[in-house]
C-alpha cells in the first residue's frame, strides 16, 4: 500500500535511486535482466535472468542488493528462502528511505566501527543495517563465529 512516507523516501533518495536506474537498465538492455515490477512502496525490484552472466557472477555469494529504492535479486520465486531473502532487501530499500543519500557512507561507517572497535564481532553479519533486516525478514540475527561466511577468523567481509 502506498505511502506519504514512501513518496518522501522516494525524493530523498531519488540521486542514489537513479543510479541505479542507470545501471539496471543497462543490463535490461544487455538482456541481464528477467523482469522489473515497480511495487507500491515506489521499490523496483529486477529479477535477473538465470542464464545471464551478472546472475552467474552472483548465484552462491548473495541474493541480492540495494541501491536507492532498486533491488537486485538473483531469483524471485515462491520459495522461504527467497520470501525471506526479498523482505531483507526490502528492508533496506526502507534504510534507504529514511536515510537518503547517507545510507551508504553510514553503511560502510557501521562496519568501519565493528572492524576497528569490536574485535569479537563481524563488520558484516553485526553491522546494524544488516541485523536489523535480517530481523525484519525473519532471518536469523545473531550468527555464532563458527556459522560465518570466510570462517570464524575473517571479521572483514569487503575483501
Amino acid at each position: 500500500m502506498f505511502k506519504f512516507y514512501h513518496a518522501l523516501g522516494f525524493l530523498w533518495v531519488l540521486p542514489v535511486s537513479i543510479l541505479g536506474w542507470i545501471f539496471m537498465g543497462l543490463m535490461y538492455l544487455l538482456r541481464q535482466v528477467e523482469s522489473v515490477n515497480v511495487y507500491p512502496d515506489l521499490s523496483f525490484v529486477w529479477d535477473l535472468d538465470n542464464r545471464s552472466f551478472f546472475y552467474r557472477r552472483m548465484a552462491g555469494k548473495w541474493f541480492g542488493f540495494a541501491v536507492g529504492n532498486n533491488i537486485v535479486l538473483i531469483d524471485l520465486d515462491d520459495s522461504d528462502a527467497n520470501e525471506r531473502g526479498y523482505l531483507h532487501e526490502r528492508r533496506h530499500v526502507m534504510q534507504n528511505y529514511a536515510w537518503g543519500i547517507f545510507f551508504f557512507p553510514a553503511y560502510i561507517i557501521e562496519s568501519l566501527r565493528v572492524y576497528l572497535w569490536c574485535p569479537e564481532k563481524h563488520s558484516y553479519l553485526d553491522n546494524r543495517f544488516e541485523r536489523d533486516a535480517r530481523e525484519y525478514a525473519g532471518q536469523p540475527v545473531n550468527i555464532p563465529r563458527s556459522h560465518w561466511p570466510d570462517g570464524p577468523n575473517d571479521t572483514w567481509i569487503w575483501f
